[in-house]
């Protein structure tokens, strides 16, 4: 019965040594590092909380709560701010699914400018289809955040 016992134990220790493994369940590497952003918050007049636009990656982060996001990629970003002053212009592509299935991205152009010494400036929103919408005295700070 001792023999029947020890070789039950031994051959559950074996299965759950050989279980074990090293490999990540995540493939590759994580891409995992601090990103220099421009935060864009107090947008009066939108349901927005905060902005981030990102300075080395094609990604605008646009935070409708604390924990509720939305991802878009970007095009054209142009960064002209100096020490004193913000000076960011880019094309966020919204996709679009169309009738047929297909999906086609909507281009909306940002145009951001303020400065450096109060944290503020003004958004402007232009999708070439409606009135361009202003956003006036937002505040624009430089944050670093995990990608």
């Amino acid at each position: 019965m001792k023999n029947i016992l020890k070789k039950t134990i031994f051959f559950c220790f074996a299965i759950l040594l050989s279980s074990c493994s090293k490999e990540s369940i995540f493939e590759g590497t994580p891409n995992i590092e601090l990103t220099k952003t421009y935060s864009l918050s107090n947008l009066t007049g939108n349901s927005l909380e905060k902005i981030n636009i990102y300075q080395t990656e094609s990604i605008v982060i646009e935070y409708l709560t604390d924990t509720k996001l939305n991802k878009y990629t970007t095009k054209n970003y142009t960064d002209n701010s100096t020490e004193t002053v913000y000076d960011v212009t880019l094309v966020k592509l919204v996709p679009e699914t169309q009738e047929d299935g297909s999906i086609i991205n909507q281009e909306i152009t940002w145009v951001l400018d303020g400065d450096k010494t109060s944290g503020t400036g003004t958004l402007i929103i232009n999708d070439g289809v409606n009135p361009a919408t202003t956003y006036t005295a937002i505040t624009i700070s430089e944050e670093e955040v995990y990608n």
